[in-house]
């Protein structure tokens, strides 16, 4: 099967298993396992900053992904050399016009 957008990015899905255990803090420890995606749609969809004291700045971005592709929330995208967190599950759509099957998610990382 063609990739969906053959001049699309190529990202690191880091796929995030819970292992059982928690650290000292009681969070889950997760195990991690990395996998190439090809083909991959990424655009902007929103940044904030935050002022009063604190200099800190969330970038989120909108990624469109192969209808193969499957992405849980605990998941993490590493894209040019940095890793953001998945925010909520994908979404599947048909395009009407090409009937083009993807999936979108929200990626997001925060800075300071």
């Amino acid at each position: 099967m063609p990739l969906p957008f053959p001049g699309g990015e190529t990202i690191t899905l880091r796929r995030r298993k819970p292992t059982g255990q928690r650290d000292a803090y009681g969070a889950l420890i997760f195990a991690s396992s990395d996998e190439t995606v090809a083909g991959v749609v990424i655009y902007p969809s929103s940044s904030t900053e935050v002022s009063g004291g604190q200099e800190r700045a969330r970038l989120a971005l909108n990624v469109v992904l192969p209808p193969t592709v499957t992405v849980d929330a605990v998941d993490a995208i590493v894209w040019r050399g940095k890793q953001y967190e998945v925010e909520g599950e994908t979404e599947p759509f048909q395009s009407p016009f090409t009937t083009t099957k993807l999936q979108t998610l929200v990626m997001y990382r925060v800075e300071g």
